[in-house]
């Protein structure tokens, strides 16, 4: 929509006034008045437009609220000079009025950053001001999960408070709630009132997706300012059990005593009563437990080596494999980097450990040199680069190579890589032996770094290391933020969880699990019964062809899903949610793809948001209509194209074709949008090749609901 056609004609505004005179009338409640600012508002919206593109009724309540702000100024300057003349020193000073105003801009910033769906609730509660039983029916939860996330919400924002505003709680609450001694607010609080309701006021209309019909009570924060608001919002609400809304420490009841068992501790935790939200962190804290006792060295260790950590660079390490579901790192804690000693695959891993063995080769390619020293330790070696009168001629070379400069040209040099190959790969390990690391991570960090091996089994090793050298990195990068596995907002857990051992907290994030699968997967009954005729499979057919699937964000619920992939992948050939060799869609970051394990394996058609009919033409093969001519020719493409395979046995297109796929836009990812249409041609798989048309007929949260039909299938050449 351009700006031009974003102008108002008074035509145009005659049909919406009911409209407005029901906004007016809710925001001044003074029938007086009520001729004039309705006035007011003809006049300035015809002589301007809307800045961006709007609903006029949304553009008119905006345009209506100044009117009515302007006014109010107005009466309470007014009221401010009588006042003033009669008794000044009643007048805060201009000093407070700043600190009161910024640690009113506080309370709004902590609002508009709580994630959702808190966000949400809150200013469903607080600003359109509707009862839980209401948001619920809007938002489609439960009033009990409704009042439980206004619970969180009010606890996450006193918590964020405290640590905004200097002084802790006594001072914000304070400052954001002045005092009032009669009905009619002064200037600050009326300012700050006005100022917080529209701001809030106009992220409400881009967060939410239903617009309400004009209330008398939406008023209710520019009416009675942000006094009132924060006084209500801060307050713990009445909510269903087991939220504590007294501290984000805990999500579930604190007993007496300990748990004996696992069921026990599931029965504790009332896993049937917690909503998707409240087992996610349930299940992020019993994942935390278990990587603190898998991953935490044993104290002795720590001990024994009280001399070597007392110098620079030096450290204790643990390393854990086959715990990729139940310790919350990507990897599950098989990695470690001695640059950011971080357990995450995310976090430039110098090392991995896996079935007894150490190995340095990650991003697809080797970046890391082990040399076996023997029975060293680690605190007789040095930083310098001469070799040791103790060190096997045979090791010579070796050592030379790891304490020389090595470039990234170098490491893609075949000579050199034939050269070095004795020292990459993985190393069986050996308990008290000493190893040289030389890790050479692109872009990241260039280190060469002892280690010696204090204990191991199969599953586990415990490593000293000291930081020997370290080369400069050109263009190295800085972190990257919250990586996913991390939930940074989730509290710490209850206490008892800490008594719990790893096979019980094993076991609890199971059941967990189970708790959380069909409130994560289940399709509504309401969309199940709606598209049940038209993904029905056709009674001549042998297979499924048809049917409604969810699909969830990918990495938003990762500890609470079963499947490999955190539910984010679909199969439309096995029907499930597993990250495998069948998965044809993902969603992730809002978009729909269908390239896995570095390749496309599917190629995507955005038909956008088709009428009834339309959809019926696809669902009888046919082309829509309305399509452009780049649609056309790629809805054309996708019936037509074949692969073949190569001599290594993989299916792959002709070079005309995977550049027609790349021209057409059919060979990248597609913005994943409620109501819209896609075709997707899984042409490179190899086990299947088919043409789906499936249909996001429901978002929220958690995913995407969606309804699919394979149009045709093509046998695959072995």
């Amino acid at each position: 929509m351009t700006a031009d056609s974003l102008a108002l004609t008074p035509e145009t505004l005659a049909q919406h006034e009911p409209f407005l005179r029901a906004v007016v009338r809710g925001l001044l409640r003074d029938e007086n008045q009520l001729q004039d600012a309705v006035q007011e508002t003809w006049l300035r919206a015809l002589g301007r437009r809307p800045r961006s593109e709007t609903t006029t009724r949304g553009w008119l309540r905006t345009v209506a609220t100044n009117v009515v702000r302007d006014a109010r100024r107005g009466a309470a300057r007014r009221g401010v000079r009588e006042r003033a003349a009669a008794r000044a020193e009643a007048i805060e000073s201009t000093a407070e009025t700043v600190e009161r105003l910024a640690t009113q801009r506080e309370v709004v910033g902590a609002v508009l950053a709580l994630r959702e769906p808190y966000r949400t609730v809150v200013l469903l509660r607080f600003y359109h001001d509707l009862a839980p039983a209401q948001i619920a029916e809007r938002v489609d939860r439960s009033a009990a999960t409704v009042r439980s996330q206004l619970a969180r919400a009010q606890a996450i924002l006193r918590d964020e408070l405290d640590r905004r505003v200097e002084g802790g709680r006594k001072t914000w609450m304070l400052l954001a709630t002045p005092t009032r001694s009669a009905t009619t607010l002064g200037v600050p609080a009326l300012l700050a009132g006005v100022g917080v309701a529209s701001l809030v006021g106009f992220t409400t209309w881009s967060v939410l997706t239903t617009p309400s019909p004009p209330r008398a009570t939406d008023s209710l924060v520019a009416a009675q300012g942000v006094a009132a608001a924060v006084e209500t919002l801060i307050e713990p609400a009445e909510i269903a059990p087991p939220v504590d809304v007294r501290s984000r420490t805990s999500i579930a009841p604190q007993q007496d005593g300990k748990p004996g068992d696992a069921s026990r501790a599931a029965k504790r935790a009332k896993l049937g009563r917690l909503d998707v939200h409240g087992l996610l962190d349930l299940a992020v804290q019993s994942q935390r437990a278990i990587r603190d006792k898998l991953l935490t060295p044993d104290k002795k260790w720590l001990k024994e080596n009280a001399a070597l950590l007392e110098l620079p660079n030096t450290g204790v390490c643990r390393l854990v494999s086959g715990r990729e579901d139940t310790i919350p790192l990507r990897g599950g804690g098989s990695y470690y980097s001695f640059a950011t000693l971080s357990h995450s695959y995310d976090d430039e891993p110098d090392i991995s450990y896996g079935q007894g063995a150490l190995g340095s080769g990650f991003y697809g390619g080797s970046t890391g040199f082990f040399l076996e020293l023997g029975d060293v330790p680690l605190a007789e070696l040095s930083s310098s680069q001469t070799r040791p009168t103790w060190l096997p001629e045979e090791r010579a070379k070796g050592w030379d190579v790891l304490w020389s400069p090595i470039t990234q040209d170098m490491l893609r040099d075949s000579e050199f890589r034939s050269s070095t190959r004795e020292l990459t790969g993985g190393r069986r390990t050996q308990v008290g032996r000493t190893y040289l690391l030389r890790s050479v991570m692109d872009r990241e960090h260039d280190h060469l770094v002892a280690l010696r091996v204090l204990e191991r089994s199969d599953d586990a090793v415990t490593l000293a290391w000291r930081i020997l050298h370290a080369w400069p990195m050109a263009d190295a990068r800085s972190g990257n933020g919250p990586r996913e596995g991390e939930y940074p907002d989730v509290p710490d857990g209850p206490k008892w969880l800490e008594d719990l051992s790893v096979d019980q907290l094993t076991d609890l994030l199971r059941r967990i699990r189970e708790h959380a699968q069909p409130k994560l997967f289940e399709v509504p009954k309401d969309l199940a019964k709606r598209y049940a005729k038209a993904t029905k499979t056709s009674e001549d057919s042998f297979a499924v062809t048809g049917g409604i699937a969810r699909i969830l964000h990918r990495g938003a619920w990762l500890p609470i899903v079963e499947q490999r992939g955190g539910g984010a992948y679909y199969s439309f050939l096995e029907r499930d949610n597993e990250y495998n060799g069948y998965a044809e869609l993902e969603l992730q970051q809002d978009r729909y793809s269908s390239g896995f394990a570095g390749s496309d394996k599917g190629y995507l058609l955005d038909l956008g948001p088709l009428p009834f009919e339309s959809l019926r033409t696809v669902l009888k093969d046919g082309p829509p209509e309305d399509l452009t001519e780049r649609q056309l020719e790629a809805w054309d493409f996708l019936w037509t194209v074949r692969a073949t395979v190569d001599d290594n046995g993989r299916r792959k297109l002709s070079d005309a074709d995977r550049s027609r796929a790349g021209k057409l836009g059919v060979d990248r990812g597609v913005p994943a949008l409620l109501g819209n249409t896609y075709v997707l041609r899984a042409a490179r798989f190899d086990n299947h090749d088919h043409l789906v048309v499936f249909t996001v007929i429901g978002a929220d949260e958690i995913g995407h609901t969606i309804a699919w039909r394979i149009l045709k299938s093509w046998a695959v050449e072995r």
